[in-house]
């Protein structure tokens, strides 16, 4: 059985929102480690200064990641991303098609991870390379509930 979604195209600015999150909360616990050793790294060296470059630095890392989604937005090789695309979902992979000529297969196991957001499903290609899957783009909510169970069957989501 194949799902037939209606046409979406990703926003760049909830793309850049997005990416944003998933790098900060992939990379959070990094930046309270580094910023926490320097910290009682301080207090024993009575060095303060020490502070003020362990944040500079985690902030300069966020801040290039903001940077690169930012300007993936702007690039014409990324333009596809941004596409309006009618998505047919099958057990063995995911059509993303423009128009009925054009479009693209994506097979699962080009698929790294999938996460359930609270407005839809976030397939993950690359760290910057997303499909988003908003739960208003499924017709009915069988065609919802299967793509869950699809997800399920493929491990990318857990049971």
């Amino acid at each position: 059985m194949d799902i037939k979604t209606k046409p979406f195209a990703l926003d760049k600015k909830f793309y850049i929102k997005l990416c944003c999150e998933r790098v900060m909360k992939k990379y959070k616990w990094i930046a309270v480690a580094v910023f926490g050793l320097t910290f009682i790294l301080s207090l024993f060296l009575k060095k303060y200064w020490l502070n003020v470059v362990s944040s500079s630095v985690i902030l300069l890392f966020f801040f290039g990641w903001f940077l690169i989604f930012y300007l993936i937005t702007k690039t014409p090789q990324t333009k596809m991303i941004f596409d309006r695309y009618v998505y047919t979902i099958s057990n063995e992979n995911l059509l993303a098609m423009v128009d009925p000529r054009r479009g693209m297969c994506i097979p699962w196991d080009k698929i790294k991870s999938c996460e359930e957001h609270k407005d839809g499903f976030i397939l993950s290609l690359t760290q910057s390379h997303i499909i988003f899957l908003p739960h208003k783009i499924f017709k009915n909510d069988f065609d919802l509930s299967f793509f869950k169970v699809l997800l399920k069957n493929k491990n990318y989501l857990k049971k």
